[in-house]
């Protein structure tokens, strides 16, 4: 558990580091970018599946993945305690919310990821 101490804004300065690091990451290889940036119970969310529980599921799907092309991170903000945040962006055709928590050395983790695909225009 994070002990340290951080105001809010250069928190969530560094929880969107942390953010853009994972895409950037992901240009190469997801399963290794959430490998570095996995919290232990992180829960994963793609259209089309159930959800994929635990650090060990989720790599394994991420592992079959294809790399990620395009996508920006947009947002962050994090508690006043400077220990939980969640980010937001896009992506090719949507977007996505995480929630992060810092471990004990102060590392963003990602606890859950949502994807979601854009919505489809009504006809």
């Amino acid at each position: 558990r994070f002990t340290g101490a951080e105001i809010p804004p250069l928190a969530s300065a560094s929880l969107l580091a942390a953010d853009r690091a994972l895409l950037e990451a992901g240009r190469t290889s997801v399963a290794e970018a959430y490998a570095r940036f996995a919290a232990p119970a992180i829960r994963l969310h793609r259209n089309g599946h159930l959800p994929f529980e635990g650090r060990e599921a989720v790599l394994r799907w991420l592992a079959a993945q294809p790399p990620v092309t395009g996508g920006e991170a947009l947002y962050a903000e994090t508690a006043q305690s400077a220990d939980l945040g969640y980010t937001w962006g896009a992506r090719q055709g949507g977007h996505y919310t995480r929630v992060w928590v810092r471990d004990s050395a102060g590392a963003w983790k990602v606890v859950l990821d949502l994807d979601a695909p854009a919505p489809r225009p009504r006809s």
